[in-house]
C-alpha cells in the first residue's frame, strides 16, 4: 500500500477526487529535533554571538557565561602550585640534611663500640649514641614522608586547575549539532540557574513529518511501503522514496515519515525501515504511544 503525506492542510482539501485503491492520504507537517543550549552552572550571560533564525554548525560558540569568579579561583590554584612545588624542593633539602646527620650518628656508634670493646668508654656513653642514631634515622623517615606530602598537595592542587579550566570550558556555551536558532530564551546580563535555557535549536539533520490516517485505513499500512511527500502548496515537489513508518495497535492512527531534509526542495531520499522501542525515540525522549522514529540518510 502506497502512502502520501502533505505538508498543507489547504492542499488536503483541494483533494476532491476519490483516490485509486491502495493509495492512502493523509496530512501533516514537518518538524526538527529540538535542541536545548543551556548552561551547566549558574552564573551571568557575558555574552551572546547569535540569534533567534542564526543557522549554527557543530561545536560553533553561540554564548559566553561570565567566568570572573573561576577565573580568579583559577589563579589561585596556579598558585597553590608553585607553592606545592617550592615545599617539595625544600622538603627534599631537609632529607639530603637527616640522612648526612644519619651517616654521621652511624660513625659516631661504630667507633662507639670499639671503644667500648676495649673498655674505653662506659656502657652509658654507648646507649647515647645508639640512641643518637635511631634518632637520625627516624628523623630521615620523616622527612622522606613531608616530600610526599608535598608532592600528593602538588597533584591536588594541579587536579584544581584542571577542574577550573573544565569549568571555565564549560561556560563557553557551542552548539551541539549543525541547525538553527529558534528561540533565544535569555539575554545578556541575565542570570541563569544551573540549567537555564539560553537557545533552543532545531537540528537539521533529524526531519520528520507525523501524519495521521482513518481507523480503517492504518490498519492496512505497512512499513516499508512507498510514500510521497507535496512540500507546500506545490504539488510538483515530492520527496520520494520508501515509507519509514511506525504503527500501533492500540492507537492504530498515526504515523512516522522520516528522513534527513536539509532545503525545502525536491529531493530523492532513500527512507529506510526502522523500528525503536515504545515510548522512546532513541535519544532519551519519551514518545507517544505509535510514533517509531529514526535517524535516516539522504540519498
Amino acid at each position: 500500500m502506497a502512502l502520501s503525506g502533505n505538508t498543507s492542510d489547504e492542499l488536503a482539501g483541494r483533494v476532491s477526487v476519490p483516490l485509486p485503491a491502495g493509495i492512502a492520504f493523509g496530512n501533516g507537517r514537518l518538524e526538527a529535533d529540538p535542541i536545548d543550549i543551556a548552561t551547566k552552572f549558574a552564573g551571568r550571560i557575558a555574552e551572546l554571538r547569535v540569534d533567534e533564525g542564526a543557522m549554527v554548525s557543530a561545536g560553533q560558540v553561540v554564548a559566553v557565561m561570565d567566568t570572573r569568579d573561576l577565573e580568579a579561583l583559577l589563579k589561585k590554584a596556579r598558585a597553590q602550585v608553585d607553592q606545592a612545588t617550592k615545599s617539595i624542593a625544600e622538603a627534599k633539602a631537609n632529607v639530603e640534611q637527616l640522612h648526612s646527620q644519619v651517616v654521621l650518628a652511624n660513625q659516631e656508634m661504630e667507633r662507639a663500640r670499639a671503644l667500648f670493646k676495649n673498655g674505653w668508654i662506659t656502657k652509658e656513653l654507648l646507649d647515647h649514641r645508639q640512641q643518637q642514631a635511631d634518632g637520625a634515622r627516624s628523623a630521615e623517615i620523616a622527612g622522606t614522608a613531608r616530600v610526599n606530602f608535598a608532592e600528593t598537595a602538588l597533584r591536588a592542587a594541579e587536579h584544581d586547575v584542571e577542574l577550573y579550566e573544565v569549568n571555565i570550558a564549560d561556560n563557553t556555551l557551542v552548539a551541539p549539532r549543525d541547525g538553527r536558532i529558534e528561540y533565544r530564551i535569555a539575554n545578556i546580563g541575565e542570570v541563569l540557574p544551573a540549567g537555564g535555557k539560553v537557545f533552543t535549536m532545531l537540528d537539521v539533520g533529524y526531519v520528520y513529518m507525523d501524519i495521521y490516517l482513518p481507523t480503517v485505513t492504518v490498519g492496512r499500512v505497512k512499513i516499508g511501503d512507498d510514500a510521497r511527500i507535496v512540500v507546500g502548496m506545490d504539488e510538483h515537489q515530492l520527496l520520494l522514496g520508501r515509507q519509514a513508518m511506525g504503527l500501533d495497535a492500540g492507537l492504530g492512527q498515526r504515523v512516522a515519515v522520516q528522513h534527513h531534509l536539509r532545503a525545502v526542495a525536491a529531493r530523492v531520499l532513500d527512507l529506510h525501515v526502522g523500528r525503536e522501542r515504545r515510548h522512546h525515540d532513541g535519544r532519551g525522549n519519551a514518545q507517544p504511544p505509535g510514533v517509531v522514529r529514526h535517524a535516516l540518510g539522504v540519498v
